[in-house]
Parts: C-alpha cells; sequence; structure tokens
C-alpha cells in the first residue's frame, strides 16, 4: 500500500497535481476509516459489541497512519473467549472459569489494548457464558482502567468478586473518572453464580464487595450495581431487601438521576424474578418503594424513549412492562393446544397477580397511561382484548383501572 502511495505522489508531481499522502491526513479521519473497515457486531435490541481487536491491528499494519489511527478507535471488545479452540472451550464451560494456562494469553491481550488504544470510550466483554478467573478479571478491569476517557464498561463473564474489587481499587487510584455506564449482567457467568448463592460464606463475601462497589462509585453508577441480576439475586437468596431498598433510597437522596432512566423498568426486571416462593412481605416492600418514586421523587411514571425497529417506531411505556408481566403469567396458568398444559397452578401466582394489580393502580392515580398514541405502533388485537377481559373479571380490580380500560389507556 505504501509503494501504491508514493508511486501515485510520483505521478501527481510530474502533472503538477497536488500531493495528499494517507500519513498526511488528520487523525481522526484516519480513525474514522478504520472503524468503517471494521464494522462492529450488533446484537438484539441495539446492543453493539464492538469488532475484534485484531480486526483494528490488521489494518492498522497496512501503514503506519493508520496504525496511529486506531488510537482513536472509541469502542473495543475482548475477543479473547472468540479465539480459543472449540475443546478448550467446551473444557472451560464444564469448571466456569478458563484455567491459569490462559493467564498469559488475556495478560497479552490487554497489554497490546492498553497500548494501542488510548481513545476507547465503550469497553465490552463477554457474553458466552464461560467466565474468565479472578486473575483474569483484574487483568481486564486494569486493562479498561488503563483508558482515560472510558464512560461505558461492560463486564458479562467476569468473576463477580474480583470484579467489584479491582473496579474499587481503581476509583481509589482515581482512575474510571469519566464512567457513565457500568454493566456488570450475569457476571461471573451462570455457573459461578450459582455456587455463590449456594453457599453461605461465598454469599456474605459477594454481598460485601458489591455492598462496597456501590458505596465508591457515583450514585447513578450505583444504582445501575443494585439493579443488577446478581445483586437483587444474592441479596433476595437471604432475604435482605429492606436492605436493598434502604441501599436504593440513599442512593437517591445522594444524587442518583431517575428521571433520565427507565427506573420502572429496572424494577420489571427485577419482579421477572419473583417465584412461587416470594415472600408477601418483599411485595409490600417495593409496593412502598413505587409509591415513594412516584409520591416523593415525582418520578414521571409515562417516561420512556422512543426505539427504532425494522417496522417503524415505537415505545413502551412503565405501564406496558407491568401488564406485561400479568400476560407472562397468565401463559404459565392456561392450558391450550400450543403450548401444553399449564406450567404453574393459578393459586400460588395469585400473590404476584395481586401485587401487579396493586403497583398498575397505583401508577394510574398518578397519572399513568399505556393508549394506542403511547405505544405508536399498537394494533389492537385478540391479546389486548383477553388482557382487559381478565382484568375486568377479577375482584381486585378497582374502578380506576376499569376506566382506564374503558378510555383507552390500558392497552397491551
Amino acid at each position: 500500500m505504501d509503494r501504491l502511495v508514493r508511486q501515485r505522489q510520483r505521478d501527481a508531481r510530474r502533472s503538477g497535481r497536488a500531493v495528499t499522502s494517507i500519513s498526511s491526513l488528520p487523525a481522526e479521519l484516519l480513525g474514522s476509516i478504520v472503524k468503517y473497515a471494521c464494522p462492529y457486531e450488533h446484537r438484539g435490541y441495539g446492543t453493539c459489541v464492538g469488532p475484534y481487536m485484531a480486526t483494528f491491528l490488521r489494518v492498522g499494519c497496512t501503514n503506519r497512519g493508520f496504525l496511529e489511527a486506531v488510537q482513536q478507535v472509541e469502542l473495543l471488545r475482548v475477543d479473547v473467549m472468540d479465539r480459543i479452540g472449540r475443546e478448550v472451550y467446551i473444557a472451560a464451560r464444564s469448571h466456569g472459569f478458563l484455567d491459569a494456562r490462559w493467564d498469559g494469553v488475556v495478560a497479552r491481550w490487554c497489554d497490546i489494548a492498553s497500548r494501542r488504544f488510548r481513545n476507547v470510550r465503550r469497553f465490552s466483554e463477554g457474553g458466552r457464558g464461560t467466565g474468565f478467573s479472578p486473575t483474569q478479571t483484574k487483568t481486564i478491569v486494569d486493562c479498561a482502567a488503563s483508558f482515560p476517557n472510558l464512560e461505558e464498561l461492560v463486564l458479562y463473564d467476569c468473576e463477580i468478586v474480583s470484579s467489584c474489587v479491582s473496579i474499587v481499587a481503581n476509583v481509589r487510584r482515581g482512575n474510571f473518572r469519566h464512567l457513565r455506564r457500568l454493566e456488570l449482567a450475569a457476571c461471573s457467568g451462570p455457573m459461578n453464580l450459582n455456587e455463590i448463592m449456594a453457599t453461605e460464606s461465598k454469599r456474605q463475601i459477594a454481598n460485601f464487595v458489591i455492598r462496597e462497589l456501590i458505596s465508591q462509585v457515583p450514585p447513578d453508577l450505583g444504582v445501575e450495581v443494585l439493579m443488577m441480576e446478581s445483586t437483587h439475586r444474592l441479596l433476595g437468596k437471604d432475604h435482605e431487601w429492606d436492605l436493598w431498598a434502604s441501599t436504593f433510597l440513599d442512593l437517591v437522596s445522594r444524587g442518583a438521576d431517575l428521571r433520565s432512566r427507565r427506573i420502572f423498568k429496572d424494577l420489571v426486571s427485577i419482579y421477572d424474578y419473583f417465584t412461587v416462593a416470594t415472600p408477601p412481605a418483599r411485595f409490600d416492600m417495593h409496593y412502598n418503594l413505587v409509591e415513594q418514586l412516584l409520591a416523593v421523587h415525582r418520578i414521571d411514571p409515562n417516561y420512556c424513549e422512543v426505539a427504532e425497529a425494522p417496522w417503524g417506531r415505537f415505545r413502551r411505556p412503565p405501564l406496558y412492562h407491568f401488564v406485561g408481566l400479568i400476560a407472562t403469567g397468565r401463559m404459565m396458568i392456561e392450558s391450550d393446544e400450543e403450548y401444553g398444559p399449564a406450567q404453574e397452578d393459578p393459586v400460588a401466582l395469585e400473590p404476584r397477580f395481586r401485587f401487579y394489580m396493586r403497583v398498575i393502580d397505583l401508577l394510574l392515580r398518578h397519572g399513568a397511561r399505556c393508549s394506542s398514541a403511547d405505544l405508536l405502533d399498537f394494533d389492537p388485537g385478540d391479546e389486548d382484548e383477553a388482557m382487559k377481559e381478565w382484568f375486568l373479571a377479577r375482584p381486585d380490580c378497582t374502578q380506576r383501572i376499569r376506566e382506564a380500560i374503558n378510555r383507552g389507556d390500558l392497552c397491551y
């Protein structure tokens, strides 16, 4: 490529034209070319997980200008797991972690990333279900901390205790100053999380480091951590939901911005994990929490973003998601030809249904709505009619819910 550029330069000089070399182009422009040459991998719901580092460096090797332009890349994904052999991957899955033989591979990857990429703003890892060991996790977190402008850190398969401890250590050293998003969804891999859930001593350690992480990061990031699956599953195992609620309200009092996030959608994600064993006190605690958010903190009960989809633009207000929880429960207690016999006992799910009905009535009391205009893409169908009939047939269907159905503010 360099030979071709030099030949074009000589030709241009002979003909008296202006000479422009690749190395003379602005680094920002070359960075855009590099990003265009390495398209990001997109998964469902707009998730962008980024390209392989090897792809970036392959483009960078074509020219010194491109290699320097790699520093302008803003999104980077840890792709170590994508490059290991199938036999190693299967063996690692059976143990939950990559073993110590892979410490050097992870360290080498992180060393190259730290030296070659300086403008990374979004750093993501994992999603394959096989976890990195505590040592490998610390190496990955330290690598992410080396990017001074990092704004998003997403860790899916790192070991949870090491993740929290390493992030806290870097925060205390002054790193992650610009971090705006911290996602540890399903962090540590499913096998490791289940092992922690089954052992009281490990749960206590995990709960301690999670609470320490929440106390050290800004309130907005603390809410992110508090809402992650690992947190509410671990606290729920030991019935520490009062602690969860008090921690959440403390973050709000410290200035966590709930008005620009889908806080009710976050809560619905937690309610998705309610089971027949969920104690009544947990329902009462969450009802009081939602009431405080609406009455004391004045959170908008209709806040949601407009999303883009192949069929057009759509919107899903909080009320829609709460109705969706009931719709999911109905599928579990009803039998039909397509899905077979009922999966759950209707009596066992009744406490959950009563809780959802109370919250829906509470949202309506504070002005929530879910009309066809709110949804943007609403097309009335059998499911919408079935849900309305189900609501109206329940003994705990309040007058407020009936009125919302009649005026079209409870569509699904």
